[in-house]
């Protein structure tokens, strides 16, 4: 009965550039060779990319760069984001948080921001300076206790690189100190690589680590299951915008409505072209009115059109989103953690929706209903130092509405494509069955018809 609603799984996932984005955590310090790392997948995922050593900066080089430019602390150095081909017959497509962990405090205080949904984590030293492998050491229980409680079943993957082996005569940590450190996980994998490939151009270990991180967060090979699994049910486009607008016309039929709202300025435009587009401004105009975009996208193996509606966050204007409350399949809830107001706003926008879709009473707008999906969402961790707002503030709201809650960076692209993910899990599974139910209602209706004698004239 449901194929009568939603087309069954079809081959069209390749022509419409749908993939699953697997999320790797890289630590370590700076300078211990993570972007060049990052430089030798991508070179080995795409053989016409030349490779390129990334440049480091001198001790001295440094002093005088921070003298010009004020350092830039933040969670995140980069999301890479990565299509790996490999044995030239699986193909694995991953965001890669590489995260700099020169201020502890603010890694680890972050680390369930960092981690959700997270496939498998490297950690990465450099054999020359000890301070690498001391932050490392006191690191790698923390992801690992973390890592371990977003998952039901299964072990999580790490792996170790221990960098700069061809330069031995400087080691300052040794081999036995490495395995001792990771004998505590079972799990672990350990790797000795040179990145300076004048002296180890041959050596087959980095390809051999790139091929087994593979085999370690592919479908095929996963021994465990996310309490939130939604990042390996769903599909969508990168880039996600489609031009063929007779694609997306093709699935009308199964849709997918998402609302984003929010006071003014909390980023909610922001967050659409950094989906779409991949672009990040500073500086915008105001929505007015409401902007929808439109994709498509694979949910549990069926096609569907996705319409994602950016909506205007004006208080004066704030009847016009609750106008299209009703048509919502999912809705975004956005506020700034560096604007109390904003935050405060959202309580506001949770009674609007449940009162506009008749889910609520008056009196008490606390309890969810099996069709609601809300997110909320605080926006701009990457302003570190301007907080106003605490997860756990947050997390007490979340918890207070039954709504589950995420922290982005629309600049940054933190966690943008885990919250969709998520989302359109929730909403396509509703719609399913949502739309199960009509088809049920209208067979009985017809059963009920076609069981009535016709009265003669």
């Amino acid at each position: 009965m449901q194929n009568e609603i939603i087309e069954e799984k079809t081959n069209y996932g390749s022509e419409l550039n749908l993939v699953h984005f697997k999320k790797v955590n890289l630590f370590g310090l700076s300078k211990v060779g993570k972007k060049t790392l990052i430089s030798y997948i991508q070179h080995f995922s795409n053989k016409d990319i030349d490779f390129e050593i990334k440049k480091e900066e001198t001790e001295e080089e440094e002093n005088e760069t921070n003298k010009i430019n004020k350092p830039n602390t933040s969670l995140v150095e980069d999301v890479k984001r990565i299509s790996i081909t490999y044995y030239d017959t699986k193909h694995l497509d991953i965001n890669l948080y590489i995260t700099n962990i020169d201020d502890m405090d603010l890694i680890q205080n972050n680390l369930d921001t960092l981690l959700s949904n997270s496939e498998c984590a490297i950690f990465m030293i450099d054999i020359t300076k000890v301070e690498s492998f001391s932050k490392i050491s006191e690191l790698m229980p923390k992801v690992y206790e973390q890592m371990k409680a977003n998952i039901d079943v299964g072990d999580v993957p790490l792996f170790f690189i221990s960098n700069k082996i061809d330069l031995e005569i400087k080691r300052e940590v040794s081999g036995f100190e490495v395995k001792e450190l990771i004998d505590h996980y079972s799990s672990i994998k350990n790797f000795e690589i040179s990145l300076n490939l004048e002296k180890n151009a041959k050596d087959e270990t980095i390809n051999d680590f790139i091929i087994q991180l593979c085999h370690a967060i592919s479908e095929q090979e996963k021994k465990y299951t996310f309490k939130y699994d939604s990042l390996n049910l769903v599909k969508i486009n990168e880039p996600m915008k489609i031009p063929n607008e007779s694609l997306i016309s093709k699935y009308s039929q199964n849709s997918i409505n998402l609302l984003l709202l929010g006071s003014s300025s909390v980023g909610k435009t922001a967050f659409v072209q950094k989906l779409f587009k991949n672009i990040f401004q500073e500086e915008m105009m105001a929505t007015l009115g409401i902007d929808i975009v439109n994709t498509v996208i694979e949910s549990c193996g069926h096609i569907m059109k996705l319409e994602l509606w950016d909506t205007v966050g004006q208080e004066r204007l704030r009847s016009l989103p609750a106008k299209y409350f009703s048509k919502g399949d999912g809705f975004f809830l956005l506020f700034d953690v560096n604007e109390k107001k904003s935050f405060e706003d959202i309580t506001g926008w949770i009674k609007d929706i449940r009162k506009a879709r008749g889910n609520a009473n008056e009196e008490n707008f606390e309890i969810k209903t099996p069709d609601e999906v809300l997110i909320l969402i605080g926006n701009k961790i990457d302003k570190i130092g301007q907080r106003q707002v605490t997860r756990e503030e947050a997390v007490e709201l979340a918890n207070k509405y039954n709504l589950r809650y995420y922290e982005t960076s629309c600049k940054q692209g933190i966690n943008l494509y885990e919250i969709l993910c998520d989302i359109i899990f929730q909403t396509s599974a509703t719609t399913m069955r949502q739309s199960t139910a009509i088809i049920l209602t209208k067979r009985k209706d017809q059963a009920k018809s076609s069981g009535t004698k016709k009265k003669c004239c």
